[in-house]
């Protein structure tokens, strides 16, 4: 699919090249000009994968600047394994809260979440984030985070969960 839009804000229009859904793997996009395009036109390619994120293989790139080989990118949509064994304690000398899991592996960072409800996809956006989770360890590693208490809960239920996202942003 073919756009025309003006991508670089210079009063005219410019290709945008749109692959929906690719499979994962290894591909490739050759561009090859329209005849009678000129060489100062520009034209980007835009790679949509059904997570709705859109990778960028090329942008603002000049006609006369497209290369001879094709374009190569990577295709990832399968997340990494869901973190099944989270667990709370409070620790009540430090007044924090102590989370440990095991590290699914194929995993960039961490997002954790806690709400005084149970969080769920629905609320996921408006729980509060946990900042400074650790890196991921090798798959099977125990993980640990010391968590804070900023405030007294008094006898309140605190809801905590996590999702460990990919390279590819994949949760």
């Amino acid at each position: 699919l073919i756009e025309e839009n003006d991508t670089d804000s210079d009063g005219d229009l410019d290709q945008q090249i749109f692959i929906f859904n690719p499979e994962n793997g290894n591909w490739t996009a050759k561009v090859t000009p329209r005849p009678n395009t000129h060489p100062d036109d520009i034209f980007t390619i835009v790679v949509t994968v059904n997570t709705g994120e859109d990778m960028v293989v090329a942008r603002n790139v000049r006609v006369a600047d497209i290369p001879k080989i094709p374009y190569t990118f990577h295709v990832d949509t399968i997340a990494p394994q869901k973190i099944s064994d989270l667990e709370a304690r409070i620790d009540y000398d430090h007044q924090s809260v102590v989370l440990s899991w095991t590290a699914p592996g194929a995993t960039t960072h961490y997002a954790i979440r806690y709400n005084l409800e149970p969080i769920t996809e629905e609320n996921w956006s408006i729980s509060h984030e946990v900042y400074d989770a650790p890196e991921p360890g090798p798959a099977g590693t125990k993980e640990v985070m010391t968590i804070p208490l900023f405030q007294d809960l008094g006898n309140q239920t605190v809801y905590f969960a996590m999702r460990a996202i990919d390279e590819a942003q994949n949760v």
